[in-house]
């Protein structure tokens, strides 16, 4: 009974030294890659805009906005979709802009997507 009662504690020490190994390694893992980024800032992390080269205009809802030549324009209820990335949109008299980027790729588009919002023109 005893011998039992000992390799039950040395099955649940090992896994416990097992799961404080892993997590020490993933918190360097970590520490190491935000000290890498320190200083940097949110905006120099982020790439650089492309050009907008291109206009999609729609006298019907009112609004024109410049977008970047590779990205494919369709034609939506009440607005556009702009390469898979950028709705716009006329609600309640308003246009409004909606990013559909998923999160690990914002930093890729982000400065894209503000100079987008910035060249929209209200007709």
């Amino acid at each position: 009974m005893g011998n039992m009662v000992n390799k039950k504690w040395i099955i649940i020490g090992t896994v416990l030294l097992v799961g404080v190994g892993y997590t020490v390694k993933d918190y360097i893992a970590w520490r190491k890659e935000e000290i890498g980024k320190f200083g940097q800032g949110y905006s120099q992390m982020a790439a650089a805009a492309k050009p907008l080269v291109n206009i999609y205009e729609n006298l019907k809802l009112g609004f024109r906005i410049r977008y970047p030549e590779a990205w494919a324009v369709t034609e939506i209820k009440d607005g556009v979709l702009l390469g898979d990335k950028v709705t716009v949109v006329k609600k309640n008299g308003k246009v409004g802009m909606e990013t559909n980027v998923r999160d690990d790729n914002k930093l890729k588009y982000q400065k894209t997507i503000e100079a987008m919002y910035n060249s929209i023109e209200i007709l």
